[in-house]
């Protein structure tokens, strides 16, 4: 880590000086622009709101005057006169329409807005027609009846915007009345172009007139729209937004859209002109509006950002003296806090090696299967691992405790001679169910004081077993391997010495041959024994044919067997199963011969098989001497063979059902017997199908 000099802590300090004075102006001068932008938009919507106002009123004003000049057009008592007297006597037209001719075009004369007018009977015969007009099929009203559809007379009623060639009009629709009696109608044209004065204003986007129930749009620019959505711009924008209004409402109050908004400006104002169901609205451009109120406040703006970076400055000259003391602080305590941090990373890798030796050192003294308990000088228990509190658990009471495990608090006898002798001490202890324990105590000796000790228990049950079992084992070998030796031997010997026939020469041999495959069978019998027991024989298990493997078996003996008979009791189909055929075959070749040695006066041995779902049974059943029952559950033990006094059958050392057993045990099956004395016994065998 590198440590930064007196040159570089004053450039930081100095940079953190003017950036911090510069931020907070900054700050300052947002928040002051923020309200102030807010108080403007506020103030500048409700300006806009009184600019409309006016224009409101002011086009109210100019159809006020345009309905007054209507009413004037046929206040003449004269041409009502004439006109009542036209309804009574139609007779009179010529001089009628010669009339009002003359009195329009003067009326039409000394009138600025109105260009043209077109004067009707109330069958809608025309009577006079004066100055620029538009055919009957561009009026207001169907001839014959009121404009407003009612039958009541109505001074005035305007239309919407009629365009034709080019030109844009608006027409007035004034009842001639008589006493409250209609007895004609004015049709006054007249250019909304009068209005565009009104309407011009740059302070907006855009202002328009406009109609709910026609499409068109007139600008304060002298343009107009015949059909919605025609323009582009901010003319668009408008066109939309007077789409989604909802403009039947019987009001004159300014209206804005949106109808809610914070204190800015809104989009769009707009309002009904007095005397019409016209429309007026101003479209205002909120990011034109920022920037017409950033050019007004933007002196101010500078001003402050202006003042932050002097102060910044001026701080930093104040403050420059404390700087150089800082500095060497800061140097110094830089200096310390890179020695410091080596001696905390130090520390730290210390202590996590400690740590890791810890945890390896606590799993390995909690797998480890013997039972270790350390005790301290007087024989209290300081730590004991997993296999250590199981013991205490499995031989609870006064009888194991201060031997098998240590009483806490207290030294034993063992506890004092090892003390005593200073030397590891060791005792072998026999418990129940024939389970035998090694003790060890080791000291643990400190600056030549011996500071507590190690008492561990070792289960040496499995040893002593296998050391019996190899003695057995032994002598059992010995034992039934004598027999044939000695016959083989008294033989051959006989025959070298004394002079024997051919026949006695071949009934000799026949008895070596014999006993050798005796011996031969007891020896493969054992070795198999021991190398699937010892896991050294792999299994190739494959599809098989139960069926089939049986067959097999019992051909191997049907051509030796005089005193027996064999019935198959198998069906044609069975499932096939995965097994390992060699191994099967042993199996069976096992039982069936056992059932025809224990069954020397003959006899059936039935051979027999049946499936279920889930698995199949083979059973071999012979008519022999039986089995004793207490015998039953013995007879798949190594070296065990039954005992029964004269019927003994020579031969064998008892590994032929423990092979079985096992072979059988390996493809996740069951053996068992039922058998009952003098009646014969049936092995059962049970393999899954799964």
């Amino acid at each position: 880590m590198s440590v930064l000099n007196a040159t570089q802590i004053r450039t930081r300090v100095t940079i953190l000086f003017v950036v911090t004075i510069l931020s907070i102006g900054l700050i300052v001068s947002a928040v002051a622009f923020g309200i102030l932008l807010r108080t403007y938009m506020a103030t500048s919507a409700e300006q806009y709101r009184q600019h409309l106002k006016s224009k409101q009123t002011a086009l109210g004003n100019c159809l006020q005057h345009l309905t007054e000049q209507a009413i004037q057009m046929h206040s003449c008592n004269t041409c009502c006169t004439l006109l009542d007297s036209y309804c009574d006597n139609p007779a009179c037209m010529e001089t009628l329409q010669h009339d009002n001719i003359k009195t329009l075009a003067h009326a039409l004369k000394h009138s600025r807005m109105i260009d043209g007018i077109v004067r009707i009977d109330l069958d809608g015969k025309v009577i006079a027609n004066v100055g620029s007009t538009f055919p009957s099929t561009f009026w207001p009203y169907a001839p014959g009846t009121t404009p407003d559809g009612s039958g009541a007379p109505v001074s005035v009623v305007y239309s919407g915007l009629i365009s034709e060639e080019g030109q844009l009009h608006l027409i007035a629709v004034s009842s001639i009345t008589l006493e409250t009696k209609i007895i004609g109608y004015d049709i006054l044209f007249f250019s909304p172009i009068h209005f565009l004065d009104i309407l011009q204003d740059s302070s907006v986007a855009a202002t328009a007139l406009f109609h709910p129930d026609y499409p068109a749009i007139i600008w304060a620019d002298g343009t107009y729209s015949s059909t919605r959505y025609s323009a582009d711009g901010q003319h668009a924008k408008v066109e939309k937004i007077i789409s989604t209004l909802d403009l039947h409402q019987d009001t004159e109050a300014v209206q804005s859209w949106p109808t809610t908004f914070d204190a800015g400006q809104p989009n769009f104002i707009y309002a009904r002109i007095p005397g019409s169901t016209w429309y007026i609205g101003s479209y205002i451009d909120k990011p034109q509006t920022f920037w017409i109120m950033l050019r007004e406040h933007i002196a101010i703006l500078l001003t402050t950002l202006g003042l932050s970076f002097v102060g910044g400055i001026l701080c930093y000259l104040a403050l420059r003296p404390l700087t150089r003391r800082i500095i060497t602080l800061a140097s110094r305590l830089e200096l310390a806090n890179v020695n410091l941090e080596e001696k905390v990373h130090e520390r730290r890798l210390v202590e996590a090696d400690l740590h890791l030796s810890e945890e390896q050192w606590v799993n390995t003294f909690t797998s480890i299967e013997d039972a270790i308990f350390v005790l301290d000088a007087d024989g209290k228990i300081i730590k004991q691992n997993s296999a250590a509190r199981n013991l205490s658990s499995a031989y609870p009471g006064a009888k194991y405790t201060g031997t098998l495990i240590p009483r806490h608090g207290e030294r034993s006898e063992l506890f004092k001679k090892m003390q005593a002798q200073k030397t590891s001490i060791k005792q072998v202890f026999d418990a129940p169910a024939d389970t035998s324990f090694s003790i060890t105590l080791t000291p643990i000796i400190i600056n030549q004081q011996i500071t507590g000790a190690v008492h561990l228990v070792r289960d040496i049950t499995d040893e002593i077993r296998g050391e019996k079992v190899k003695s057995e084992m032994l002598a059992a070998v010995s034992h039934e391997i004598r027999t044939p030796i000695t016959a083989i031997m008294g033989f051959v010997e006989f025959m070298q010495t004394t002079e024997v026939t051919a026949e006695q020469r071949q009934e000799y041999l026949q008895i070596i041959q014999r006993e050798m495959n005796r011996m031969s069978e007891l020896m493969n019998d054992f070795l198999d024994l021991q190398r699937l027991q010892s896991s050294m024989q792999e299994y190739n298990f494959s599809e098989a044919n139960l069926a089939e493997l049986l067959r097999e078996s019992a051909e191997l003996y049907a051509m030796t067997l005089h005193k027996h008979s064999l019935v198959m009791q198998v069906p044609e189909h069975l499932p096939s199963i995965k097994v390992d055929a060699e191994r099967m075959l042993r199996v069976f070749s096992n039982l069936i011969s056992n059932a025809i040695k224990y069954s020397p006066k003959g006899g059936a041995i039935t051979i027999g098989a049946r499936s279920t779902p889930r698995s199949i049974f083979v059973w071999i059943q012979d008519e022999g001497f039986g089995i004793p029952p207490q015998s039953q559950t013995k007879i798949f033990n190594r070296f065990y063979r039954v005992n029964d006094g004269d019927r003994r059958i020579a031969g064998g050392l008892g590994l032929g059902l423990a092979l079985v057993k096992e072979i059988v045990e390996a493809h996740k099956g069951k053996v068992w017997v039922e058998s009952k004395e003098d009646q014969g016994s049936t092995f059962f065998v049970e393999l899954p199908r799964d």
